[in-house]
């Protein structure tokens, strides 16, 4: 296969295919000339769905690209009501010809004064735990959890290398949650669990954490035996052996599937979450979403992020009819976009 000879990511074949078979029930064929699972084109009979790299044609590509930039994201819900986290952007120094990556100097220069005027608790609490990630990331790629300026400046100058733009935002207590929308209709929701590692009775903690690494993939999360994050009940004993079905829950910070979480599947959502996820998601004037929200006891929520095209890779994990479900789903939706518009040039108009 073509994703084995280019060594992309050995789950990418088996979505490829998932995604074939979804739309082949619909007389429909999809092309992905990078193989990864992106769709560049939908075709059935004569008509064709031609659409950007990573969308699929159920949102118009000005929600989806605004979707992809946070930033804009961001300050639209804020303007609409909607409770994002506090924070602030930053940016490289831009020129004609390109965007440059700005010096730490002035970057720690501009920064200070930035953060403390939007984030007043971090001049009460030096230590207040904030984020910082680029504007334009997925899969927690560049997101660091930070405490203090200090921390602060160190890694926004590192984000500028997955763009010009980056964010220092407070974080957020409390659970997190995934609703996935589709028009009027909640395909699934699950709350982001810690993730856990479970004994053997065989294999040491050091030997659980390589398995645990494995498991991950090419994927980031990897554990580091020299920075752990803390157990929730105890200290880390790397050489101790648990016993059989013993769990070590880990107290991470940034909840996160392709960081080893795992979902705990949603029978009944929160009545303030799937409303704010819903306030979100017609905002931004989609069709499909990913929303994630945080909502600490006693506090009402806040929305982390929307995403245009969310993923189901570590979700199928522990799910796979669930999300054979969700793919149908998608694709019938989107050949019956293809019935009725006939040959569409760039992005559908649902």
């Amino acid at each position: 296969m073509y994703c084995d000879a280019t060594e992309l990511h050995p789950g990418f074949g088996p979505r490829m295919h998932r995604w074939k078979r979804a739309f082949e029930k619909f007389g429909a064929d999809i092309e992905s000339p990078s193989g990864d699972g992106y769709v560049l084109r939908v075709s059935r009979g004569e008509s064709a769905l031609c659409f950007p790299s990573d969308a699929l044609p159920l949102n118009s590509a000005s929600g989806h690209a605004l979707a992809r930039d946070k930033l804009a994201t961001y300050q639209l819900l804020e303007r609409h009501g909607v409770r994002v986290p506090a924070g602030v952007g930053f940016f490289a120094v831009l020129s004609r010809e390109r965007s440059n990556r700005v010096e730490r100097e002035r970057l720690i220069t501009n920064l200070e004064p930035a953060v403390l005027g939007a984030l007043p608790g971090l001049r009460a609490d030096p230590q207040t735990r904030l984020i910082v990630k680029p504007s334009a990331e997925s899969h927690g790629i560049g997101v660091r959890l930070c405490r203090g300026m200090e921390e602060v400046q160190a890694a926004a100058a590192e984000t500028l290398k997955y763009g010009r733009c980056g964010l220092v935002q407070e974080f957020v207590e409390g659970p997190e949650y995934r609703v996935v929308l589709l028009d009027g209709e909640v395909l699934l929701a699950y709350c982001k669990r810690n993730p856990i590692l479970k004994g053997d009775g065989r294999s040491t903690e050091r030997e659980l954490i390589a398995d645990f690494n494995r498991s991950l993939g090419a994927q980031s999360g990897s554990l580091d035996t020299g920075n752990l994050p803390p157990l929730e009940a105890r200290e880390w004993q790397l050489d101790r052996v648990p016993e059989e079905g013993e769990i070590l829950e880990l107290g991470v910070e940034l909840q996160n599937l392709c960081h080893g979480s795992w979902p705990e599947l949603l029978t009944a959502i929160p009545d303030p979450i799937l409303e704010i996820c819903w306030r979100a998601h017609r905002v931004l004037g989609l069709r499909y979403s990913g929303i994630d929200v945080r909502m600490a006891p006693g506090q009402p929520p806040t929305v982390l992020e929307v995403n245009g095209n969310p993923g189901y890779d570590f979700l199928e994990r522990t799910q796979p009819e669930l999300v054979g479900r969700v793919i149908d789903k998608l694709a019938f939706e989107i050949a019956r976009v293809m019935t009725g518009s006939g040959v569409v040039a760039g992005q559908s108009q649902p």
